[in-house]
């Protein structure tokens, strides 16, 4: 066979594996089985085979990248999954190409669209486009969903109902009983997840949804104030943090005389005072599992949707009411 024409998918075909494990063969034989690799490098030096990213990309083949979307880069957490699932992704020898979709549908199907035929994989973060037409978008292209479930697709997931029970569970074991639920954007299923965690207790109060960002939580205080909430779980922690401020701000003292739980325990959770209890989310479980299940879609093998428990984090912004305090 002429070098000039053997490809990937030849060498792939004479070893007997997928063309996405020959990519890794040799981009990374390290991450390989010894078996594997032998097949491989026979395979190459039997055909003659010389590496070549851009006519692999060229041709349609694996080009050892993946992509990741998410919303808002400024979000910590969003920014804190992105270095955990590129650092995974290079143990695997995959590079990573990123997108921001900035919560816009019409953006998002662009980005989906361009980047789809050029990589071996996407790893989409809280999409929030209509289920098919993301799909259309994707093609033939691996992609996982990231706290997003969708029937009959892959995805890997943080039990959001889970983190709104366990604030919930907190605050009352603190005596609390007037506790009010702050929502974020409409488009997140984890904000869908939330409401309808919020709609099977009819003791909570749902505080009007707010951009996840710290605006977003001091837009919220006028709310918490209308409802006379003692307690308030947010959506992440950057509306507690925003939120926490708007109540400093008019005299309230937290958590002496209003207790805030977030969510996601970013680093800043900690770098306030006082510092936020929350509710944490396993970003780099999250992150590993996503990669790990998108590479096992890439290969062509069979791997099972990921649920991940959070946790809780009590720190300083959650206390007794003040006519229970000691």
């Amino acid at each position: 066979m002429s070098t000039e024409r053997v490809t990937l998918a030849d060498v792939a075909a004479d070893a007997g594996v997928h063309a996405a494990t020959v990519s890794r063969a040799l981009s990374r034989p390290d991450l390989v089985g010894d078996d594997t690799l032998e097949r491989v490098n026979a395979a190459v030096a039997r055909l003659g085979y010389v590496p070549n990213r851009a006519a692999r990309q060229l041709a349609g083949g694996p080009t050892s990248m993946i992509a990741v979307l998410v919303p808002d880069l400024t979000n910590p957490f969003f920014a804190s999954y992105v270095q955990a699932a590129q650092r995974r992704a290079g143990d695997e020898g995959l590079l990573t190409v990123l997108g921001e979709t900035g919560l816009d549908p019409r953006r998002e199907l662009e980005i989906v669209r361009s980047l789809a035929s050029n990589v071996d994989g996407l790893l989409l973060a809280a999409p929030v486009t209509e289920g098919v037409a993301l799909e259309a978008a994707c093609g033939t292209t691996p992609r996982v969903l990231v706290n997003r479930r969708d029937a009959g697709r892959r995805w890997a997931v943080v039990d959001q109902r889970q983190i709104v029970s366990l604030a919930v569970d907190h605050l009352r074991s603190l005596g609390h009983t007037r506790i009010g639920v702050v929502g974020g954007p409409q488009g997140y299923w984890s904000s869908a997840e939330r409401l309808a965690a919020t709609d099977d207790d009819s003791s909570l109060v749902t505080v009007d949804a707010v951009d996840p960002t710290f605006a977003g939580g001091r837009a919220a205080w006028d709310g918490v104030q209308t409802h006379e909430l003692g307690a308030v779980v947010c959506f992440n922690d950057m509306i507690a943090l925003g939120l926490i401020a708007a109540a400093t701000a008019d005299g309230v003292d937290v958590p002496a005389q209003l207790s805030v739980v977030g969510s996601d325990d970013i680093p800043l959770a900690t770098m306030v005072e006082p510092a936020l209890t929350t509710v944490g989310a396993p970003i780099d479980e999250l992150a590993d599992a996503s990669v790990a299940l998108l590479v096992s879609l890439v290969d062509g093998t069979t791997s099972s949707d990921v649920v991940l428990e959070p946790y809780l984090v009590e720190r300083g912004t959650t206390a007794p009411p003040p006519e229970t305090s000691r």
